[in-house]
C-alpha cells in the first residue's frame, strides 16, 4: 500500500508540473521559426514550417522554391515571411 501512495504523488506532482507549463502552439508559435518554399511566393505561395505546408505572403519580395525563409508574423491563418537571416529558431 505505501508503494501505491509513492507512485500517485510523484504521479501527481509531474502531473502539475506539466500543467503549469504554457502550451506552445498555434499561430504565435510559429513566429521566428524557419520554413522551406514549397511554391514560388510573389506576393503569395506555400512553404513548408515545422512540417506543416501553410500559406504565406512575403513581406514585399519575390522568393523562389526552395529558398529558406524565416516567419516573422501572421495575418489571419497565413504566415507573413521573409528571407532567412540565419537567426531563426528551426528547419523542417
Amino acid at each position: 500500500m505505501p508503494a501505491l501512495g509513492a507512485v500517485a504523488i510523484a504521479t501527481h506532482r509531474k502531473g502539475s508540473q506539466a500543467l503549469g507549463k504554457k502550451a506552445v502552439v498555434g499561430l504565435s508559435s510559429m513566429i521566428g521559426s524557419k520554413a522551406k518554399v514549397v511554391s514560388k511566393i510573389d506576393p503569395e505561395g506555400m512553404a513548408k514550417v515545422k512540417g506543416e505546408l501553410w500559406k504565406t505572403q512575403s513581406t514585399g519580395e519575390r522568393i523562389d522554391v526552395g529558398e529558406e525563409v524565416a516567419v516573422v508574423g501572421q495575418k489571419r491563418l497565413k504566415l507573413i515571411v521573409r528571407r532567412d537571416s540565419g537567426k531563426s529558431r528551426e528547419t523542417k
